[in-house]
């Protein structure tokens, strides 16, 4: 019996050894502002103004996995909601370069994603909100077809990722495979 007790006791410490190691260690994880378990790590690049609302692109990462991440293009709308924008372009977003805003509108090219296929696309959104995407052959297409966007306040030379026309080129040179 007495070596019974002794076991239950061993026992009972090690579970407190466990759990005050696991409370110590979730404190740290917190203080150096992580996790324990960590979960996706979304990130907003810097918003731009256009139409008088503020835009940017989030790109969302597995912090679990290896595993593709996920473009969005959002839009704070006039009641201050946050708005996706897909600009035509359905499935999931890959890859993305843009958006340039220019003369007529703005226009993004992504790789998308979406029931069993996937390819570059084209899409737009016109100063009067009026939206539509076309598939383009490759991504260098993609890219012609936004260097030249009619009056965009861009160089004919190598495009920023994720930033609006005009805007300090502050951005990594690619905004795919984070």
């Amino acid at each position: 019996m007495a070596a019974f007790l002794q076991l239950l006791l061993g026992l009972r410490s090690l579970a407190i050894r466990i759990v005050i190691f696991v409370v110590l260690a979730g404190v740290f994880a917190w203080m150096i502002g992580g996790s324990i378990f960590p979960g996706s790590q979304v990130v907003n690049l810097p918003s731009f103004q256009w139409r008088q609302q503020a835009w940017n692109l989030q790109v969302t990462g597995n912090g679990n996995r290896a595993a593709p991440v996920r473009w969005r293009l959002l839009c704070v709308d006039a009641r201050g909601d946050v708005v996706e924008q897909t600009l035509g372009i359905e499935g999931i977003w890959r890859e993305v370069h843009g958006p340039v805003v220019h003369a007529g509108g703005m226009l993004i090219a992504a790789h998308a994603e979406g029931d069993g296929t996937s390819g570059w696309w084209i899409g737009s959104m016109s100063n009067d909100g009026t939206v539509g995407a076309r598939a383009a052959a490759s991504e260098q297409e993609a890219r012609m077809v936004l260097r030249g966007a009619d009056g965009a306040n861009q160089p004919a030379a190598e495009l920023p990722q994720g930033l609006p026309a005009g805007a300090p080129a502050a951005a990594p040179a690619s905004a795919s495979g984070l």
